[in-house]
């Protein structure tokens, strides 16, 4: 019987089957495409779906707000997770990639949010040539109003994942993307940034397509990078005012598109099963509470056990699936705005001030066509 390809497979140079096509990898960089493809300078543009501009105004704060609450909740201490810390630089990446495209007509909020993650590495307690290698040459100080805030240079619990894939940059030049995997890493730890490319674009696929590339650079694992395109999806279409029965729908569509999905499409089955059934231990078929497909599906089903109970969903993780506890908080906050955070938890958030500011302004530039002349110093391209 002849073997049957996948659609997307190509015949490698080594002359095996390659799952990911050239058309493949294509969609994946979308209009950000630093490798592939020469970007229209009118790409990049404020969200025009009306429906999505009023959930990004009105609710997309109160989804990092409870992204970060509840991920403080869940880790003790009152201190954020490197994960949560690296959402604010992605958030930061964000605004920088704005810049760029407004002072140079590029886009490129990939390389905009490696940096970013650079700039994370360097506050964990690597000098800024060691974390920035050659390009330290071209940046020679880490730039912009986030990383010059002292607090962030508060020791995190560790992310080796991270650490070591964003180190691979300084020592052999390798920045993770398709075709320069830095690992097979399929932990969570690059789910929770990809709340910042949930507003990226009206078209969901972008959306899916850029936390994809935002993930590569540290997990090389289809299970991590498309779970994080899964889970941007999700929070772009509770930000719509779809629930998340919708959100699934969407990202069960845009995932039959991608080579090597299977695990990420059962962690939504997985979800729908364990609530249907009550039984949350099924969630263990999704995989390790601390993969991302795990993460993904126990967030899922905290979400629909919960939907109007912040610290009934986030209790339920805390016992079960750390990981997922940020993720639920972006689900709920994205669907039901600040209502939906207990107000003393706000009270004790760390770094309350920071969150807040970078949210604000990611909901400014994403909105609206003011671009205030102070945001260039304060989120310069790198």
């Amino acid at each position: 019987m002849p073997e049957v390809i996948s659609k997307w497979a190509r015949i490698d140079d080594a002359g095996r089957h390659d799952p990911w096509d050239l058309v493949v990898v294509r969609r994946a960089f979308g209009r950000s495409s630093d490798e592939f493809c020469t970007v229209p300078a009118a790409v990049l543009s404020e969200l025009t779906d009306l429906m999505l501009v009023h959930g990004v105004r009105s609710n997309f704060r109160a989804a990092v707000r409870a992204a970060a609450v509840a991920d403080v909740a869940v880790h003790g201490g009152g201190s954020f997770s490197a994960a949560a810390q690296q959402m604010l630089f992605c958030l930061d990446a964000v605004l920088r990639a704005e810049t760029l495209y407004r002072e140079e007509r590029k886009v490129s909020p990939r390389n905009a949010a490696f940096f970013g993650l650079l700039r994370w590495l360097h506050t964990q307690g690597i000098p800024w040539p060691s974390a920035a290698g050659a390009a330290a040459a071209v940046v020679p100080e880490p730039t912009g109003w986030l990383v010059a805030d002292s607090r962030l240079f508060e020791r995190r619990e560790s992310d080796p994942v991270c650490a070591t894939a964003l180190a691979r940059f300084a020592a052999e030049g390798v920045a993770g993307s398709f075709h320069n995997r830095v690992n097979d890493a399929v932990t969570a730890s690059a789910l929770q940034r990809a709340v910042a490319l949930s507003v990226w674009s009206d078209d969901p696929g972008d959306v899916f397509a850029q936390a994809v590339a935002n993930a590569l650079l540290t997990h090389g694992g289809p299970d991590a990078f498309l779970s994080a395109g899964a889970f941007a999806l999700v929070v772009n279409v509770m930000l719509r005012g779809g629930d998340v029965a919708d959100a699934r729908h969407l990202a069960l569509d845009e995932l039959r598109s991608w080579p090597e999905n299977e695990n990420v499409l059962l962690a939504f089955d997985v979800a729908w099963d364990a609530v249907e059934h009550r039984s949350p231990d099924m969630l263990t078929a999704a995989g390790d509470p601390g993969s991302a497909p795990g993460a993904l599906a126990a967030a899922l089903a905290a979400v629909r056990t919960n939907p109007d109970d912040f610290d009934g969903a986030i209790g339920f993780l805390s016992r079960r699936c750390p990981a997922a506890a940020g993720l639920a908080g972006a689900m709920l906050g994205a669907a039901q705005g600040d209502a939906i955070v207990p107000a003393q938890r706000l009270v004790t958030l760390e770094l309350r001030d920071v969150v807040d500011r970078l949210a604000e302004d990611v909901v400014a530039v994403r909105t609206s066509p003011e671009w205030p002349s102070s945001w260039s110093t304060d989120y310069p391209a790198f």
